[in-house]
């Protein structure tokens, strides 16, 4: 059911226009209530998933903090298992979460690509410090520098002779 309002109406209804997919016509506005409500639903909707991502956010932001290594990956993905594995061989202990396995892991997984700008798994943080995935990861242990890191962030224990 569409409502033409005049022209006199026009200034009167202008809030309700203005939340209101409208048309104007010359003499006329014509409005669609039914696409009004539907707006007010999408506004509804989009706090709400706003909401989630900032909720998303703020964990994954946690568990980088309270973690001194913390690997985000997927069970079936190749490269979080030859990552998780480089990091097992070197003695390193951490958090793993498996985003296919957490019931908001498509959430976290976003949350990730606004902390680290990387959409890709595995994501592994050291001391609350981004090093990146796999090939980071290799690379890092290539050039000497991973286990220093892990080292200091007290992720593989150091044993005094």
């Amino acid at each position: 059911m569409w409502f033409l309002l005049g022209v006199q109406d026009q200034l009167q209804k202008k809030n309700f226009a203005r939340d209101c997919v409208c048309i104007f016509l010359p003499q006329f506005l014509v409005v669609d209530p039914v696409l009004c409500l539907g707006k007010a639903k999408l506004d509804e909707k989009n706090h709400e998933r706003e909401k989630g991502r900032a909720m998303a956010v703020a964990k994954v932001q946690q568990l980088i903090e309270e973690n001194a290594l913390i690997v985000f990956s997927k069970s079936y993905c190749p490269y979080c298992i030859r990552a998780k594995q480089l990091l097992k061989s070197l003695g390193a202990t951490g958090k793993i979460i498996e985003l296919d396995n957490e019931k908001d892991g498509a959430a976290m997984q976003t949350a990730l690509v606004e902390i680290s700008k990387q959409r890709t798994v595995p994501n592994i943080f050291i001391k609350g410090k981004h090093l990146g995935g796999c090939d980071d990861t290799v690379a890092a242990h290539r050039n000497g520098t991973l286990v220093p890191m892990l080292k200091d962030a007290g992720a593989i224990m150091v044993v005094e002779a």
